[in-house]
């Protein structure tokens, strides 16, 4: 199963949302968060995008968001809209510099 990235909002945490890697699913992820914290409703997943670069993924976004973050935590208090657009963007980056996808675009250049 390939890693992915994810974004999860709590009901009872208004204004932050959690930002991580899995390398199982989001809703497990989600799932094993609620039970083993003391919040009184679960995480839910507010987007998740599968990735075979999911750690660099995960440090660009903790990277671009630094701003927002608590400190030591994977919270950061931004919209979940905001974070999103962030996750699309840099999933698309580095899915189009992945070194298949180059070597792909070289190819595609020599046939041109």
């Amino acid at each position: 199963m390939m890693d992915s990235v994810y974004i999860l909002v709590n009901k009872d945490m208004p204004g932050l949302i959690k930002i991580g890697r899995t390398n199982s699913t989001a809703s497990e992820r989600a799932k094993k968060l609620s039970q083993s914290t003391s919040v009184p409703s679960p995480f839910e997943v507010a987007y998740e995008t599968p990735c075979d670069q999911a750690k660099q993924l995960e440090r660009t976004m903790h990277r671009q968001l630094a701003q927002y973050r608590r400190p030591r935590r994977e919270f950061f208090e931004c919209s979940v809209e905001y974070a999103i657009s962030l996750l699309e963007h840099y999933s698309l980056d580095i899915l189009n510099n992945h070194p298949l996808n180059q070597k792909a675009k070289e190819l595609l250049n020599i046939l041109r």
